[in-house]
């Protein structure tokens, strides 16, 4: 049965942009511009080389196809709470058993079944995307290392090191943290500081991972979880998402630059701001 259904997999051919005014870059030696977005290469750009894109759309096609994977998921739940089966997740092979075998007429019957055949073709569209970014990951060493860290898959940790590329670019992980969009916006004027809502700037793909792998991570972390609850209760669980997957951020940042698995990071910075008196010295304010 086909669906009817198309999707962008391939890569766009590249474009053939133009230097201000319209003007084509003419001058120069043949290796003097970037042949993507073409700019001086004594310029640094941030264009990935063909393989890294390649790597870089397997994680954007997988992603997009999981989304429509949970909102055909969503529709389904939908259809067993309305005939009153709570409690089973469609996700589940119990659950579907049980919603395949509940009597529908009409066209609601046709749309659980089209709903079902669908969610299959998704699933198996899924398949080789998660075998190709996991052998992706297996093949860096970086990625490994943030895979390490709870609720940090191949997906999320693939995703995080293409988009960050060099961490040198970055000397705090504040600036990846701002490079990707995660910080607040601010709108001061005088002595008045006003602090909106995200900037959303950067790889909004790299962005929503990082939330949903938040979720995750926040339960193995005690610090993280209490901060959780504390902003999920006094403001909104999705500012609590969004302040630990900002966390999580800079922690994959320094796990990149210190070269040290989640193990190693979680215990080094379990040791900060203490003091060091065991070892016969103190920490004391200088006077002046």
């Amino acid at each position: 049965m086909s669906l009817g259904m198309s999707y962008g997999w391939e890569i766009p051919p590249r474009f053939e942009p133009r230097l201000r005014g319209g003007r084509r870059p003419t001058s120069g030696t043949p290796g003097s511009y970037c042949s993507c977005c073409w700019r001086s290469a004594s310029r640094k750009c941030g264009c990935r080389p063909w393989p890294t894109r390649t790597c870089g759309s397997c994680c954007y096609i997988g992603a997009a196809l999981v989304r429509l994977r949970t909102k055909v998921r969503n529709q389904l739940d939908a259809i067993a709470k309305n005939e009153g089966l709570v409690g089973q997740r469609i996700g589940t092979r119990k659950g579907r058993q049980q919603l395949a075998a509940l009597p529908l007429s009409g066209w609601y019957q046709q749309r659980r079944q089209d709903l079902f055949e669908l969610l299959d073709r998704l699933e198996e569209r899924i398949a080789p995307l998660n075998q190709a970014v996991q052998q992706a990951a297996e093949e860096r060493v970086d990625a490994q290392r943030l895979m390490t860290h709870p609720g940090v898959g191949p997906v999320v940790a693939l995703a995080y090191v293409l988009a960050i590329g060099d961490w040198q670019r970055f000397p705090r992980g504040k600036y990846v943290a701002s490079y990707l969009g995660l910080i607040p916006e601010e709108d001061s004027s005088s002595n008045k500081r006003r602090l909106g809502h995200i900037t959303k700037q950067g790889n909004s793909l790299v962005r929503w991972l990082l939330v949903e792998a938040a979720t995750k991570a926040q339960r193995c972390d005690p610090a993280w979880h209490r901060q959780y609850l504390r902003l999920a209760r006094n403001k909104h669980h999705g500012v609590a998402k969004v302040a630990i997957a900002r966390k999580l951020s800079i922690r994959l940042y320094w796990m990149l630059r210190s070269g040290q698995d989640y193990e190693q990071v979680k215990e080094r910075s379990s040791h900060a701001g203490q003091s060091v008196e065991a070892s016969g010295h103190s920490l004391r304010r200088p006077t002046f």
